[in-house]
C-alpha cells in the first residue's frame, strides 16, 4: 500500500514537476525570468497577494471577534452575510462591482457631474487588492473563528476578576492565543491570491497592472516570445517554489503550537454598549 501510494504521489505529482522543469531548461525558460516584463509582474504579484492577505486576516479577524465575542445584534445574519463572498467566483465578483464603480458607472458619473472627478476609479492595483481582499477575508474568518471557539473562556474569566475590563482581557488575554490560526491564514489567502487570475485580469490589465497569472495568460495568446511554453514553465515553477515556502512556513510554525482544550463553558460576550447600533450597522 505505501509503494502504491508513493507511486501514485510520483505520477500525480513528481512528473509533471520534472516535466515543467525540463521544459524550462531545454526551450531557454530560465533565461526570460530577467526580463523587465517578469520583474514587474512579480513584483505586483508580491506586493498585491501580501497586503490583500494581511487586510483579509486583519478584516476577518476583526469579524471573528465581534461575531463571538461581543452582544452585537442580529450576528447570526451578519455571519452568513460575511461568508457571501465566498459564495460567489472572484470574476463575477469583478464584473459586479466594476458596475458600482467602474469609470462608466452611475456613482463615479453623478460624482463626476458634481464634483469634477470620479470618487474612486476601481480599475488597477488598488482596485486588484481591494477585490483580492474582500473575496478572502472569509477564509482567515473562518480559521480564526474555529481558534477563538477553542480559546478556554476561564482565562477571559481568570482576567476579568483580576480586575481587567472586558475590552483588555480580549485584547491581551484572548487575541494573542490567536496568532497562530491568523498565521496559518494569512499564508493560505497570500498563496492563493498569488496564483489568482479573474480579478487581476479584469480589473488590472485596463490599467497595464500585470501580474505572473496575467503575464502567463499573455505570453501563451499572443506569442510575443520565441518559446511562450518554455518561459510559461519557468513562470510557474517559480510561483509553485513560492507557494512551498508558504507551506513551509507554516508548518515550521505548527510544530511549536500550543493545544489548547475547548472552553467548558460559553465565554460572557462583551458588551459594546451605546455604540452596539452603530457597530451593528457598520458591520452589516
Amino acid at each position: 500500500m505505501r509503494v502504491a501510494l508513493w507511486c501514485a504521489v510520483a505520477a500525480l505529482v513528481l512528473v509533471p514537476i520534472a516535466a515543467i522543469l525540463a521544459l524550462a531548461a531545454t526551450g531557454g525558460g530560465w533565461s526570460a525570468l530577467g526580463d523587465p516584463d517578469v520583474l514587474e509582474a512579480a513584483r505586483n504579484s508580491l506586493v498585491s497577494a501580501a497586503l490583500s492577505a494581511v487586510l483579509a486576516v486583519v478584516i476577518g479577524t476583526a469579524l471573528a471577534l465581534l461575531l463571538e465575542r461581543t452582544d452585537l445584534p442580529g450576528r447570526r445574519a451578519l455571519r452568513m452575510l460575511a461568508l457571501s463572498p465566498m459564495l460567489m467566483p472572484p470574476f463575477v465578483g469583478a464584473i459586479a462591482w466594476l458596475s458600482l464603480l467602474g469609470p462608466s458607472s452611475d456613482v463615479n458619473t453623478f460624482w463626476s457631474q458634481r464634483f469634477g472627478a470620479p470618487l474612486w476609479n476601481l480599475y488597477g492595483g488598488d482596485g486588484v487588492v481591494f477585490l483580492l481582499t474582500l473575496h478572502s477575508y472569509p477564509i482567515a474568518m473562518m480559521i480564526v473563528t474555529a481558534a477563538l471557539r477553542r480559546v478556554p473562556a476561564d482565562l477571559e474569566q481568570a482576567a476579568r476578576i483580576a480586575g481587567s475590563s472586558a475590552p483588555r482581557a480580549l485584547w491581551e488575554v484572548t487575541t494573542p492565543l490567536l496568532r497562530p490560526a491568523m498565521l496559518s491564514s494569512l499564508t493560505l489567502i497570500a498563496v492563493s491570491n498569488l496564483a489568482d487570475f479573474g480579478i487581476p485580469s479584469i480589473i488590472g490589465l485596463p490599467e497595464r497592472y500585470v501580474t505572473l497569472s496575467t503575464l502567463v495568460y499573455r505570453y501563451l495568446q499572443s506569442g510575443t516570445v520565441d518559446d511562450p511554453l518554455a518561459v510559461v514553465s519557468a513562470i510557474g515553477f517559480v510561483l509553485l517554489v513560492i507557494a512551498l515556502l508558504g507551506v513551509v512556513v507554516d508548518l515550521m510554525r505548527a510544530r511549536t503550537r500550543v493545544e489548547l482544550d475547548a472552553q467548558a463553558g460559553s465565554p460572557a460576550l462583551l458588551p459594546l454598549g451605546r455604540a452596539r447600533a452603530a457597530v451593528g450597522v457598520l458591520t452589516a
